[in-house]
């Protein structure tokens, strides 16, 4: 009999150990730049099961690589791993993996955790408008562990900075293109917002209308412009603020995406969608405005109304309705192909409007007299000197 128990003994050890699992963790679940991650395991079975440290959101399978890693040693253990090279701010997760490879040890889950600068940060800068006008801009921000700010200032670069400590927010009007910085406790976090105020045309930075149709260049033009070799031009939607977004369209000085050359004075065409945009001249490949912003929009194609067709022997004249605000562009062709603007005879460019009521063009008929003539008029807004 007793040896029969022993037997029974031997028989259940040996089932524990084949079912056992492995465990994982780490001593905390956030962490401070400078402070060392303890990870502890147990039911290592293999001198090259590993731990790996990876960016929240990515499950291993060796692309991309791990941020971090070591194989752990002996069967349980600790290993430690350091913040904040390579493992910076942000949020992780350590993984227990077996043999060298992507499986996770069984018994064993992956553990989430942060590395969290514990200094107050910046986590949103805003305005309530891009262009400063008649009412004021309201500037806005957020910022982590508010209890720990001992100073908040904003600068304009030009007057004193003014403090807002205890403050979400502050009404700002300026008259000429600012960049705002908000500084926490002195500049341990530091973040600046761009309020523009929206220009007219100039000889220095101009545009040939402030409204198109769809479908018509946009031309920009510009003269005594500093042009370093990476002084650009930006189109943005009116809603977007440089940096925060990216331009719609842009090209440097010299009418590429590719830096060079000085062109202090010239022009570039840009095509856009319907929407409401601004144009802006920076310097240096950044966003320091020179010249700008001026907005402008982009409309579907309006319907000119025709009144009356009268045709001579010789002549043929069209009258439509018109607007004291626009002016007209009168194409012909005698076979409608193509589209009117690149491929039909242009008659008459950017023709003066005659006021509220109906105006009209006359065209000298070319010979030999075509059996059919069609007109397309187009019209677009004046732009204010």
């Amino acid at each position: 009999m007793k040896a029969l128990l022993l037997s029974l003994a031997f028989v259940v050890a040996s089932i524990s150990s084949l079912f056992a699992q492995a465990t994982f963790q780490l001593d905390k679940a956030s962490y401070a730049p400078g402070e060392t991650i303890v990870s502890s395991w147990t039911g290592s079975t293999n001198t090259k099961d590993w731990i790996g440290i990876y960016p929240r959101g990515i499950v291993p399978d060796g692309n991309p690589v791990s941020t971090s890693w070591g194989y752990v040693t002996g069967a349980s253990g600790s290993r430690n791993f350091t913040t904040p090279t390579p493992i910076g701010v942000g949020e992780w997760t350590a993984w227990f993996l077996a043999n060298d490879g992507y499986g996770v040890m069984p018994g064993s889950a992956p553990v989430d955790f942060a590395v969290v600068n514990p200094n107050p940060q910046i986590t949103g800068f805003t305005s309530s408008t891009n262009f400063a006008g008649g009412a004021p801009v309201t500037l806005s921000w957020t910022i982590t562990n508010p209890g720990l700010v001992t100073s908040l200032t904003i600068e304009d670069g030009t007057n004193p900075p003014v403090d807002v400590l205890g403050q979400s927010s502050l009404a700002v009007n300026p008259a000429v293109n600012t960049t705002y910085v908000l500084k926490v406790n002195g500049g341990v976090s530091t973040a600046d917002r761009l309020v523009m105020v929206a220009g007219a045309n100039s000889p220095a930075f101009s545009l040939n209308r402030l409204e198109y149709e769809v479908g018509q260049q946009v031309q920009v033009s510009w003269s005594g412009a500093t042009a370093n070799p990476d002084s650009w031009i930006g189109i943005y939607k009116a809603t977007a603020t440089p940096r925060a977004q990216v331009s719609d369209q842009w090209n440097y000085l010299n009418g590429t995406r590719t830096a060079g050359g000085s062109v202090p004075e010239g022009s570039m065409q840009f095509n856009l969608p319907a929407g409401l945009y601004y144009a802006v001249l920076f310097t240096d490949e950044g966003y320091v405005v020179e010249q700008g912003p001026i907005s402008f929009s982009v409309v579907q194609e309006r319907k000119v109304r025709v009144s009356s067709l009268v045709r001579t022997a010789t002549t043929m004249t069209i009258e439509w309705h018109s607007r004291a605000d626009c002016e007209y562009d009168v194409y012909a062709t005698d076979t409608l192909a193509g589209d009117p603007a690149p491929v039909w005879e242009l008659l008459e460019l950017g023709l003066p409007t005659t006021g509220n009521g109906t105006m009209s063009y006359t065209e000298t008929l070319p010979q030999p007299t075509p059996a059919r003539r069609f007109y397309k008029v187009y019209e677009f807004s004046l732009l204010p000197d």
